[in-house]
C-alpha cells in the first residue's frame, strides 16, 4: 500500500495538535519524556489571563475565576440582547448579538487603516488594508509551518539537543508513516489504497468533530453540549491573542 505526501502532511498536523493525547509506538527507543505540566488543556492565553501565581497551571480559585468571567460576559450578553426577556438568546437574539461583534471588529479595522478620518475606507485605504491583511497571513502561515516544525523537534527530540538528528528523524518519519496507514485502513471504504473525495470528507469530518470536542472540553463552562455566545467570544479572544502572540514572534 503506497504512503503519499498526502497523508504525511496530514498526519503531521494530526501530530503538532495532540502531540500528548496518542502514545508514541516507539517511545521505547528515546529516553524517559519529561512530566506533562498539569493543565495543558488550557492554552497560553488563558493561563496568562488567569493564572494569577504564574505556576504554569490553574488551581481551583483561578479556574474559579475564569468561570466567573465567562460568566459575567455571559450575563451582560444576555442582559444587552435579551429583547423578549425570557433568559436566553433565540436564533434573532444571537444573529443580532453576532452582528454587534462583527460590526465592533469592522470598526477596529476602519479605525486602524481610515489614515484621512472620513470615517470611511476609500480604494486607496484599502488597498493598504489588504496588502497588510496578505502580509499579516502570509506571517501567520510561515508561523505556523514553524510551530508545526518545533513542535514535532520536541516531541521526537530524544536527546534533548534541540534538534532531530537522522536516528530521530527516521523514528518521526516511521511514526508520521503508521498513522497515514492507521488513517487510510479507517477511512478508506472501497479498499482501493487512497483516499477519495468522500473519503477524504469524511477523514476531515471526523477530524473536526474530534477539533470541536477538544474545544468544548476547555470553553463549555457550563457543560451543556455547545459554546453559549460569552463561551465562543472567551475562545474567539483566545484565538486572537495566540495569534497576535504568534505574530509578534516572527
Amino acid at each position: 500500500m503506497k504512503i503519499t505526501p498526502y497523508f504525511i502532511t496530514i498526519i503531521g498536523l494530526a501530530a503538532v495538535m495532540n502531540l500528548q493525547a496518542e502514545p508514541d509506538p516507539t517511545a521505547a527507543a528515546k529516553p524517559t519524556p519529561k512530566p506533562a505540566v498539569k493543565n495543558e488543556t488550557f492554552s497560553a492565553a488563558i493561563l496568562e489571563k488567569y493564572d494569577t501565581n504564574k505556576d504554569g497551571k490553574l488551581d481551583d480559585t483561578e479556574k474559579a475565576a475564569m468561570r466567573k468571567a465567562i460568566q459575567d460576559r455571559a450575563a451582560e450578553r444576555l442582559k444587552k440582547f435579551d429583547v423578549n426577556k425570557d433568559g436566553k438568546l433565540d436564533d434573532t437574539e444571537k444573529a443580532a448579538d453576532l452582528k454587534a461583534e462583527r460590526g465592533a471588529r469592522y470598526q477596529e479595522t476602519v479605525n486602524k487603516y481610515d489614515t484621512n478620518k472620513d470615517g470611511i475606507l476609500d480604494d486607496k485605504e484599502r488597498a493598504v488594508m489588504r496588502k497588510a491583511i496578505q502580509a499579516h497571513n502570509a506571517k501567520l502561515n510561515a508561523g505556523a509551518k514553524n510551530l508545526q516544525m518545533v513542535a514535532l523537534t520536541k516531541k521526537y527530540d530524544g536527546n534533548h539537543d534541540g534538534k532531530l538528528d537522522d536516528a530521530e528523524k527516521a523514528i518521526m518519519k516511521k511514526t508520521l508513516q503508521i498513522r497515514a496507514m492507521e488513517r487510510l485502513k479507517k477511512f478508506d471504504a472501497n479498499g482501493d489504497g487512497k483516499l477519495d473525495d468522500t473519503e477524504k470528507a469524511a477523514a476531515f469530518k471526523a477530524e473536526r468533530e474530534a477539533r470541536h470536542q477538544e474545544i468544548l472540553k476547555k470553553y463549555d463552562v457550563n457543560q451543556n453540549g455547545k459554546l453559549d455566545p460569552a463561551e465562543a467570544a472567551a475562545h474567539r479572544e483566545d484565538l486572537q491573542k495566540q495569534r497576535e502572540t504568534l505574530h509578534q514572534s516572527l
